[in-house]
Parts: C-alpha cells; structure tokens; sequence
C-alpha cells in the first residue's frame, strides 16, 4: 500500500523535493557498515534510514486521514535534522551501496533515532 500519485506530487510540491526522494523517504533504506576487526575479520553493521512509514499499518492509517501539511511537515522536519542524509537520499543518483565520504556512522545513527522519533509522533496524532 503506498501513496496515490497525486498524494505524492503534492508532497513533493509542499517540500520542494522530488517524487522518488520522497518515496524513499517515507520507506525504509538499509546501510551496511563493513570495518575491520581486530583479530583482521570484516565486521558488517546495519542502519536503517528513511522515515520507514511504508508498512500496510501504518499506511492505512496515513490515508485514512491524509493530511498534506502533517506528512509535508514531517519530512521537512527530518530534512531539517538530518540534512546531509536527505540531500544524499534525493540525489537522482542515489545507491545505498555507495555511501559519500562526507557521511559518517553518526550521521546514519543520528537520522535513524531522528526517523523514529518522528514516526512516532506522527503515529501518535493519528
């Protein structure tokens, strides 16, 4: 279950963003960290970016009562938090496998935390 297409251009209208962008963000996006260990073995870390608000659930509750200025609202405040992860995240040339060396794990952390507090809010004025 996504978002209408109309839902979507007006979202991306409201934010300033693109159509794509915004259905990655309202997704979920894996990271994977790979670093060295100290016994010499690769160690894997996972992050989740996006605002992860793709779920049937949680869908089903955003259309039953879509409200533009809230869903817009959300996305700017997560843009506004977390800058450099959604400007990445709205490239055209967006792949999660090529991670920028600007990026680092504290800025994955930091939207991660800032996704789940805002799709909690979100959840809750439903």
């Amino acid at each position: 279950m996504e978002l209408t297409e109309k839902q979507l251009k007006d979202l991306a209208k409201e934010t300033g963003l693109n159509n794509n962008g915004i259905k990655r963000l309202l997704g979920s996006i894996t990271i994977v960290f790979k670093s060295q260990t100290e016994e010499g073995g690769v160690k894997e870390e996972k992050s989740d970016l996006g605002l992860r608000l793709n779920s049937k659930e949680i869908m089903l509750k955003i259309q039953k009562n879509f409200d533009l200025n809230q869903i817009s609202g959300l996305i700017i405040d997560y843009r506004n938090n977390c800058a450099n992860i959604v400007n990445w995240i709205m490239r055209g040339d967006f792949n999660p496998k090529k991670i920028p060396d600007n990026l680092t794990k504290a800025n994955f952390l930091h939207a991660s935390r800032t996704a789940g507090r805002l799709r909690a809010k979100i959840l809750r004025s439903f």
